[in-house]
């Protein structure tokens, strides 16, 4: 099993971040419709956004 370097084991977390966020997004534009605009602004409102 090969040792993986600093370098690219932080591109590899990076990169495994960025599917997560990639995915997230989607699957909350699919949702849009189910939300109201009320919901919505009340969860940004919460979380400060």
């Amino acid at each position: 099993m090969p040792q993986i370097s600093p370098m690219n084991w932080s591109l590899l977390m990076l990169f495994f971040f960025w599917v997560l966020a990639s995915v997230m997004t989607f699957i909350s534009f699919e949702n849009k419709n189910f939300y109201s605009q009320k919901s919505t602004k009340l969860f940004f409102k919460k979380w400060n956004w």
